[in-house]
């Protein structure tokens, strides 16, 4: 009896984590504690440090840098991994695959940034968030597709993950472009060596998870170490990960690691993120603050510019026959998933951390922007797929 009230638990939670509900209650426990008698409380454990020694040396992080630096690459490396694999041989692998996710990405990225610095070209500091509606939450958008668009064909799921993976090699591009400085280029030798020994590893057979380990905490320390985002290190191993070992299909130690790493990022990694990063305390701000540039620049540039740019795009090269709709897909539903782009969250997130880390009150502003921004997202997508699936 009790082994199946734990298995059914277990499935609730799977398939809680599966349909985005983790993110989304993990941000709701955020709110409620950053506006209450606890919010003081929730800011000293989000500062407390934890450090690691070795000998004289001593490396030391707050607990919110250790999410969003060290958990974080976790998170990329797995995004590197699925971008390979759906490069060599999943819904990227071919030219004609390729071609609607990606102008509809490069579209559903580059709209909303003309949006956003629309309102904050002026303003040196505020431009400097121009990437934050850029990006997709691939997590939560898939969710709600799969609570909301029962009759939605795979195709479009298929259509939807590429979209989203595309956008987050995007945002990997510009984060490690734009959001990196002072560059120390000896840690760049290091972890050019680095990579180096992993791929002679990989031909040569030598794969091991404990050497992946040791190799790629040594390869996120050099990036920690070199100016560049950290997380960009979790990329780059992902993308070294052999995808067969000497070819055999049938041993895959980049699927393996996938399948690994899957239920640790959904449970643990993306929730705790949403958590640290989504305690928006609302006492220093009002209704008005939402018409300040930055959160109205983010909330135009994810509803509207998101949508605007992934379904013209689509529809034109759909019209102009040089893509195909989506097997058994209707307009109102390539509509609907395009509305599902705007989802930025804990992306978008993640991006206004790193343009506004150092400005605190502008970081709000891009909190409420982004939860905002979402949330509408969110809602009219329900309602577009909700009306589709009525149709059918």
């Amino acid at each position: 009896m009790l082994q199946r009230r734990f298995s059914k638990f277990a499935l609730l939670v799977q398939d809680a984590a599966e349909k985005g509900i983790l993110l989304l209650l993990a941000t709701i426990m955020a709110l409620i504690v950053a506006n209450s008698k606890y919010f003081g409380c929730y800011q000293d454990i989000l500062n407390q440090t934890f450090s690691l020694s070795y000998g004289k040396h001593v490396f030391e992080l707050s607990l919110h840098a250790w999410v969003n630096d060290f958990l974080m690459a976790i998170f990329f490396f797995l995004v590197g991994m699925e971008i390979k694999r759906e490069m060599i041989e999943g819904n990227l692998a071919s030219k004609e695959q390729r071609i609607l996710p990606v102008i509809c990405a490069m579209f559903g990225v580059l709209i909303p940034v003309l949006i956003y610095i629309s309102f904050n070209y002026n303003d040196p500091v505020k431009i400097k968030g121009w990437a934050v509606p850029a990006a997709t939450d691939i997590a939560f958008a898939l969710g709600m597709l799969s609570l909301f668009g029962r009759n939605v064909p795979v195709s479009l799921k298929v259509f939807l993950t590429a979209l989203a993976i595309i956008d987050d090699l995007m945002a990997v591009v510009i984060i490690a472009l734009f959001y990196s400085n002072n560059l120390d280029f000896s840690y760049l030798l290091y972890i050019g060596f680095i990579c180096c020994l992993i791929v002679f590893l990989g031909r040569a057979g030598l794969v091991s998870v404990p050497l992946y380990l040791v190799l790629g905490i040594g390869m996120w320390y050099c990036f920690y170490k070199s100016g560049i985002h950290a997380t960009i290190g979790g990329v780059v191993l992902g993308f070294l990960i052999p995808l067969y070992r000497n070819g055999n299909k049938g041993d895959s130690p980049l699927k393996d690691l996938e399948q690994g790493l899957h239920k640790l990022v959904a449970y643990v990694i993306l929730p705790l993120f949403a958590f640290t990063n989504s305690g928006l305390n609302l006492s220093g701000l009002s209704f008005a603050s939402i018409k300040d540039s930055i959160p109205l620049g983010i909330i135009l540039g994810l509803f509207f510019g998101k949508q605007i740019g992934v379904f013209l795009s689509g529809l034109l090269l759909i019209k102009l026959k040089i893509c195909r709709m989506p097997d058994r897909a209707g307009y109102l539903q390539f509509y609907g998933v395009a509305v599902l782009c705007g989802i930025g969250f804990t992306m978008s997130l993640f991006v206004g951390i790193l343009a506004f880390e150092h400005h605190p009150k502008d970081l709000s502003l891009v909190r409420m922007g982004v939860l905002t921004g979402s949330l509408l997202c969110s809602i009219y997508s329900a309602i577009i797929l909700q009306i589709s699936n009525l149709r059918k």
